[in-house]
């Protein structure tokens, strides 16, 4: 994930987003990467999900 968000930066990208099942523990991996939540909503099946954001910094891999 390092490596993406390094390739992502480099290429001009601000922010990165993903959506989560409210109940996948990816959530807590998500957070640790620094993505927070920006909403919910329901997905294509009806589950509950995270919106999750994580602003690029210049000055750091996370």
């Amino acid at each position: 994930m390092k490596k993406l968000f390094e390739t992502l930066r480099r290429n001009g990208y601000k922010k990165t987003s993903l959506s989560v099942q409210k109940d996948n523990p990816a959530v807590r991996f998500y957070q640790r990467l620094g993505y927070e939540q920006s909403g919910e909503r329901l997905d294509h099946a009806g589950h509950e999900d995270y919106l999750m954001i994580k602003t690029l910094r210049g000055d750091s891999l996370v």
